[in-house]
């Protein structure tokens, strides 16, 4: 009940309980309905533990500034060997979708925290990839609460950068570093946030919703940024998969659609559109996603949102007889 009460400073009373019973559990204390009707109340056991209470909130001794951290922090000082148990209990404690978000969040802060406290780069990498599959929405919104402090946030954006480097990252933590690199980190920190993004578009689908959400929002809060990362990207002779994964997503949008319209309008900006077109129509794995959205810019062209006679001029460089036969 000390650990739970630590791990959920200031969480409500049935959170801390819950946490501690899933501590018993994890340490495989197995008890049957009758023992817990015959143990001590909640109430009792949260006094004994030195627990206090605010409303339906529970704290450890306000008075005793950082306590709760200094307790969770001596938990994984004192218990070197126990330390896989311990993470994965308390962050299937904030995984645990019955755990309300408000206490699940201070669960999350608490552990990224620590990480930083006790050089623990396990527990970041814990709490991204269980709850990229299981509470999403909260793992981007702490990650990036995470990734912008001024304390733990190299911490978190070296690991957004490492999970990227891998050979093959779970598609859910390919969505969930999207997502946060698509979002305020990108407004805050772009050229973090591109880098980063880049290494996730590398993994992608040519139709990743998250991908195409995140270059829509990149498109809108920063363009420039967005136009000169792709003309890095979109350099080479033959445009690595990540450049062409960002290319189509924001193809897939229309304000991506128009930026990336706005720098075809000048020579190497226009090679570069037409490169990045005949490769995606001429991939086995991209062009039908391709063929979908030149498709949806044609009937742009036809609402009027999009310019028609630049597009028809861009579009007949792109479809070169050799690329255009291939497909027909």
């Amino acid at each position: 009940m000390v650990w739970a009460g630590a791990l959920l400073h200031s969480g409500t009373k049935r959170s801390v309980i819950q946490a501690a019973d899933m501590l018993q559990e994890s340490l495989k204390l197995s008890r049957a309905p009758v023992d817990f009707l015959s143990d001590a109340t909640s109430s009792r056991r949260l006094e004994a533990a030195h627990l206090t209470f605010h409303g339906d909130r529970v704290f450890h001794d306000k008075n005793k500034h950082d306590l709760a951290p200094a307790v969770l922090r001596h938990l994984w000082q004192e218990f070197p060997t126990h330390r896989e148990l311990l993470r994965t209990w308390a962050v299937s404690v904030a995984a645990d979708q019955s755990l309300p978000d408000d206490d699940a969040r201070l669960v999350t802060g608490s552990l990224l925290n620590l990480a930083m406290e006790v050089h623990d780069n396990t527990i970041i990498d814990s709490v991204g990839r269980s709850l990229a599959e299981r509470r999403r929405p909260l793992a981007v919104e702490a990650l990036t609460t995470a990734a912008l402090d001024p304390e733990i946030g190299r911490y978190v954006r070296t690991r957004l950068y490492q999970w990227m480097t891998a050979k093959k990252p779970p598609a859910e933590l390919v969505a969930l570093v999207t997502e946060i690199c698509g979002g305020e980190l990108a407004v805050r920190q772009p050229a973090i946030a591109m880098t980063r993004l880049a290494r996730a578009a590398a993994h992608s689908t040519y139709s990743s919703r998250p991908m195409i959400e995140a270059f829509r929002n990149l498109s809108e809060v920063n363009p420039t940024e967005v136009a000169r990362a792709l003309k890095t990207w979109l350099g080479e002779q033959q445009p690595k998969r990540h450049a062409l994964v960002a290319f189509l997503a924001l193809a897939s949008s229309d304000a991506g659609a128009q930026l990336l319209l706005d720098t075809a309008s000048e020579r190497d900006g226009r090679v570069r559109f037409v490169r990045a077109w005949q490769q995606l129509l001429s991939d086995d794995h991209a062009w039908e996603a391709a063929d979908t959205q030149l498709t949806r810019w044609g009937s742009a062209v036809e609402r009027g949102e999009l310019l028609g006679d630049a597009l028809i001029d861009l579009l007949a460089d792109v479809y070169e007889p050799k690329v255009y036969l291939d497909r027909v």
